[in-house]
């Protein structure tokens, strides 16, 4: 089976221009923007890291009265404050693109739907760390369909108005950065195709009348439940754009990546056969025919493995290297470890420590 390999490698970055006309891309260098497409774009990412457990926690209010009972979302689920130290180090790992999970319903204003000022400011100095590295960043919207219930986005159709408001906010403040900041709609949801399809080209509608930079900045759209097969079917709709990619997780197969030890669905500790490291290749394949042939690329948002579940190290190693390398191969596939860091299920690199809990990881990466 033929592996298309990347037309674009990885090199040094140039300063990056806040321009509507002209678009500095790595190893692009500063071209007109009319010049570069989604998957130019996409190849230039290189390898992806998810800031996992982090913005995304619910349930809480960064910028609220703490007598309320909230707490700090950026540290709630154990992580400690990002800074310029973590990315710094995470760029020196051998990553190029920083996918940054928020969840945003919780500092918004639940009458108006305006956006905290200060947890947009703070969200800004993290992209801000990834500009000062050269490196792409994303961000989403994550947990706000969700949240125990409660996110927003679980009022389907009827949530669009907050969605739009939100979105047009978050595209307006952003403007002026070039195409190394990237916006995903949503994450994971679990939408029927109709309600899903609205979604995202209400999102690109909405970000492409923002103005400035928003014109041609590259833009994610959620797949369906961000599952590879509901996402490759013929219901699923992109919009028509020229700079739109479509957003899938591979955690595949689920029984290993996610699964708990003593699960009744099934669980398993190891991957690393023929059949399984063939079944990932035809994956991929799927999402070349389906897409990337016709000008779409892929961000696979999410992959990894549970570090804390009794699975076999050097299937870990293998699942995570095989995702990470068949997505480099492939002309217009980017992929973005998830990574919980200090506290959660998926431990990879340790923001607290600025090392990898396992060397091995490392080494593959680096």
């Amino acid at each position: 089976m033929k592996i298309f390999k990347k037309a674009l490698a990885a090199a040094s970055s140039v300063a990056m221009a806040a321009s509507m006309c002209t678009v500095s891309i790595g190893s692009l260098g500063t071209v007109s923007a009319a010049d570069v497409s989604a998957i130019d774009i996409v190849n230039d990412m290189g390898l992806g890291w998810n800031l996992g457990n982090t913005f995304d926690a619910w349930g809480t209010k960064s910028y609220a009265d703490k007598s309320q009972g909230y707490v700090d979302n950026e540290t709630a689920w154990g992580n400690v404050h990002t800074t310029q130290d973590i990315i710094d180090a995470v760029k020196a790992q051998g990553f190029n693109s920083v996918r940054i999970p928020v969840s945003w319903g919780d500092n918004v204003d639940a009458s108006t739907f305006d956006i905290n000022d200060k947890y947009l400011a703070r969200i800004k100095e993290v992209i801000d760390y990834c500009y000062n590295n050269d490196m792409y960043a994303i961000i989403n919207m994550h947990w706000d369909w969700e949240s125990g219930g409660s996110g927003f986005l679980n009022q389907g159709s009827a949530a669009l108005p907050q969605f739009e408001a939100m979105w047009s906010e978050i595209a307006t403040y952003f403007s002026d950065y070039d195409n190394h900041l990237v916006f995903e709609s949503m994450n994971e949801v679990t939408f029927d195709y109709t309600t899903l399809n609205s979604f995202n080209q209400s999102f690109v509608d909405v970000v492409r009348s923002a103005g400035g930079n928003n014109s041609d900045r590259l833009l994610v759209c959620s797949g369906a439940n961000a599952d590879l097969s509901k996402t490759c079917n013929s219901q699923y709709k992109v919009p028509a754009d020229d700079m739109v990619a479509v957003d899938i997780h591979y955690y595949t197969p689920a029984t290993f990546c996610v699964a708990k030890q003593g699960e009744s669905w099934g669980y398993s500790s190891t991957w690393g056969t023929d059949a399984e490291k063939n079944e990932m290749v035809s994956n991929f394949e799927k999402l070349k025919t389906t897409f990337v042939d016709k000008g779409i690329p892929v961000i696979v948002g999410e992959y990894g493995v549970l570090t804390n579940e009794g699975k076999d190290k050097t299937s870990i190693h293998e699942f995570n290297k095989t995702v990470a390398s068949l997505g480099k191969s492939y002309d217009g596939i980017a992929t973005y470890l998830w990574d919980d860091s200090d506290s959660g299920g998926h431990m990879y690199f340790s923001r607290s420590k600025l090392a990898w809990h396992d060397a091995e990881i490392g080494a593959i990466y680096k």
